[in-house]
């Protein structure tokens, strides 16, 4: 099981990442708040028409329902708007290593609601994680991260840390992947529509046809690794799974190296960081956190 976890885990990390690169793509001439509800419009849909082709089935669960929909509205729908805002503002890279704080935030909340316990290594994982993201913060490259940003680029860890314990308790009470995606992304866009008048109007809506067509393409990456994502939690514990997910920070800065060099500046230090910082979540990922 914990093999099976591993592989999806990563997979999803990989596909996150690219997701990651490809909305940052986007947004150069695009607002974040149109990137959030492309993305998870193509989301929603992918998985209500797996949901429409399969049917229900003879069992369902509200209970499910329940826990999913709160992870969209709580932590998926939050979490990506805040996640695009700090991408736009400093870079996908940066965005995306400061965002792999989550599993340190994800694993306190299930050692406290979900009983798991990581061991001794998890610590040791939490300090290599913390340098590392120092490391980002004190980078004086072209693009520099200062107190402030640095704050508002942990917020999205912050709100996405509630995710995998609200899709944990949702595949306790019943193991659908394809629900569990599709109610979830339901609930996403739930939050996004709800929060149009707090975005100001320059922010809303402006777009070209080239911004769009990245967004569709990021989706279809989200749509495959949150399926990869419920995959991996429906096989493991939060402790053990949620650090692999956020290998994605690794990946997007690689990914952005090799491809993309004249979209950011992405200096050895970053690379380096971004690794410590995998370093950090893969030996989180071996403690015996469930």
């Amino acid at each position: 099981m914990l093999s099976t976890a591993l592989l999806w885990g990563l997979f999803a990390g990989f596909l996150f990442g690219t997701g990651d690169v490809l909305t940052r793509l986007g947004i150069r001439t695009a607002s974040p708040y149109v990137a959030a509800v492309i993305t998870s419009s193509v989301v929603c849909a992918a998985f209500a028409a797996a949901l429409y082709l399969r049917g229900l089935g003879p069992e369902h669960s509200w209970t499910a329902a329940l826990w999913f929909l709160l992870m969209g509205l709580c932590s998926t729908g939050p979490g990506r708007l805040l996640f695009y805002f700090s991408v736009r503002r400093i870079g996908v890279s940066r965005a995306s290593v400061l965002v792999a704080f989550t599993p340190l935030f994800s694993i306190l909340i299930a050692v406290a609601f979900l009983g798991e316990r990581p061991s001794i290594l998890l610590l040791v994982g939490t300090v290599l994680i913390v340098g590392g993201i120092m490391n980002v913060v004190m980078d004086r490259s072209r693009i520099r991260i200062n107190l402030r940003t640095a704050l508002l680029g942990l917020l999205p860890a912050l709100v996405y840390s509630t995710s995998p314990v609200f899709m944990r308790l949702g595949l306790l009470a019943h193991a659908d992947r394809i629900l569990g995606n599709a109610v979830s992304a339901l609930g996403a866009l739930f939050f996004m529509f709800a929060m149009t008048p707090a975005i100001p109007r320059e922010n809303r809506w402006n777009l070209d046809r080239r911004a769009f067509l990245t967004f569709l393409a990021a989706g279809i990456f989200y749509s495959t690794a949150f399926f990869a994502y419920f995959s991996a939690m429906g096989a493991s514990s939060v402790s053990f799974t949620t650090p692999l997910i956020y290998t994605m920070a690794l990946f997007s800065s690689l990914i952005s190296r090799i491809f993309f060099q004249q979209l950011e500046q992405i200096t050895w230090r970053l690379a380096i960081s971004a690794v410590v910082v995998c370093i950090g979540i893969a030996l989180i990922s071996n403690s015996r956190g469930g």
